[in-house]
């Protein structure tokens, strides 16, 4: 948020990061070759080191679509960067090559997708920062937690963020492990419940993103996080495998939603000039909540409780539910207009 370069305040950080990713990307099936003394030492470290250098450009990349796109059309946005996500993750497994030359082929992709978009996408020009802001990391930490106090409405949004984030980190890891427990079905099967999730919020997700931009973020985001809840609260009592491909088609329509509305609403309740930190915030969440979910999670799914997974989704998506109808957009503007006064004074 405060770089001011001829490149724009994103782009330096996805032109510094994304090349030693791919690097990191291609060399993870070689290290899978070395001695078997210190070959998983070598894939743990490439992967986390893929990992911190990966969210360094991420959390940049995505605090330029608010720089770059007008709010009416950051449903729409989300919705179509979601579905090329999901296309992507689809596209990569199903394809049929060997293992190792997938990494390759991703590391390509991820450069050449870099390149394109650091010469072909413009970000806006920006005026020069107040000169306080280049005095001292201190005061730039004591701004910071200022905002965290001053903007309370960020705040809830960001804990409706984190309790989404438990909720799916519960399911996402455990998904076909439950179903293949639950009914019995076959590994296809099971492989196959996760397919319809991806397929329904494929189909789903550029409609709801452009019913955000007509009916407002926080409404659709609402509703996504009640089709959850529903899904996961149906979850925890269905036993057969039809049964689970209905439900996952209405959760993929609720996984739609908040990801077509979820970001843009934050674009709604904090500053222009603070996006690119509270999309980190955002990041900081999960990084933190997600894992602990799982840990917990597996935990109780060793002892035999394979519906926890969804008993924990459907609590984390009553609580985010029952957060979010504390937001209030009238508020939010008010606390930005008070925000960046403390910016400026």
């Amino acid at each position: 948020d405060r770089l001011r370069t001829r490149f724009g305040r994103r782009k330096p950080f996805i032109l510094a990061s994304i090349p030693l990713c791919c690097v990191l990307m291609a060399l993870t099936p070689m290290a899978a070759t070395l001695p078997a003394s210190i070959r998983l030492s070598a894939l743990v470290f490439l992967i986390f080191l893929f990992t911190v250098l990966f969210n360094i450009a991420f959390d940049p990349y995505q605090a330029m679509m608010p720089d770059i796109t007008p709010p009416v059309q950051r449903g729409s946005v989300m919705g179509f960067w979601t579905l090329l996500g999901v296309l992507g993750q689809a596209g990569i497994l199903l394809i049929p090559i060997e293992m190792s030359l997938k990494f390759y082929l991703v590391a390509a992709l991820m450069l050449i997708t870099t390149i394109l978009t650091c010469v072909f996408v413009r970000e806006p020009e920006l005026p020069p920062l107040q000169e306080k802001h280049n005095k001292s990391i201190a005061l730039e930490l004591k701004l910071t937690l200022k905002g965290l106090n001053t903007l309370r409405q960020a705040r809830k949004g960001l804990a409706v963020y984190g309790l989404y984030g438990i909720g799916s980190g519960a399911i996402m890891p455990f998904l076909t492990l439950f179903v293949k427990k639950i009914t019995n079905c076959t590994d296809h099967q099971a492989e196959f419940a996760f397919m319809i999730l991806m397929i329904s919020t494929a189909v789903s997700v550029i409609p709801l993103g452009k019913i955000a931009d007509k009916l407002g973020s926080m409404r659709v985001l609402f509703y996504g996080i009640v089709a959850i809840a529903i899904a996961s609260g149906l979850a925890i009592f269905a036993n057969s495998l039809s049964a689970i491909y209905y439900i996952l088609i209405l959760a993929g329509l609720g996984n739609a939603a908040q990801s077509a509305s979820a970001y843009p609403l934050m674009t709604e309740i904090v500053p222009r000039d603070e996006i690119g930190l509270y999309t980190g915030f955002q990041t900081v969440a999960l990084s933190v909540l997600q894992p602990l979910t799982v840990v917990i999670v597996g935990a109780l799914m060793n002892g035999g409780n394979y519906r926890s997974v969804f008993i924990v989704c459907a609590i984390s998506m009553v609580v985010a539910i029952a957060v979010l109808r504390t937001v209030r957009l009238d508020l939010a503007r008010e606390e930005i207009k008070l925000r960046m006064a403390e910016l400026t004074s």
